[in-house]
């Protein structure tokens, strides 16, 4: 098993539209921790880690 951790920003039509749940529950089902937050420009940011092959489905 490989850890890693990434760093992410999303842009686009992303607040309003349930995105971070949404995340929530991918990251649950797939073993994966990490936050997720909107930012005062419109975007999500956020970290993510757990196991490489988990990460990549993300």
């Amino acid at each position: 098993m490989s850890f890693v951790k990434v760093s992410f920003e999303v842009f686009g039509r992303v607040q309003g539209v349930f995105f971070r749940k949404g995340t929530q529950k991918v990251c649950e089902q797939n073993k994966v921790c990490g936050w997720v937050k909107n930012t005062p420009q419109g975007t999500v940011v956020g970290v993510i880690e757990g196991d490489k092959e988990a990460i990549a489905i993300m």
